[in-house]
């Protein structure tokens, strides 16, 4: 599952509790940052 432009951490967030696979975003940059924190916390859950 693919979600298209989400831009903010909660979208982020949201999509990939939802099982997303990919996220298309403007800022590749943050979501880049976003999921180095995601792995580091939500890993094994």
């Amino acid at each position: 599952v693919y979600f298209w432009v989400l831009n903010r951490e909660e979208e982020y967030e949201c999509a990939f509790k939802l099982g997303a696979t990919g996220v298309m975003t403007d800022y590749p940059t943050k979501l880049k940052a976003f999921l180095n924190n995601y792995e580091l916390n939500y890993q094994g859950n």
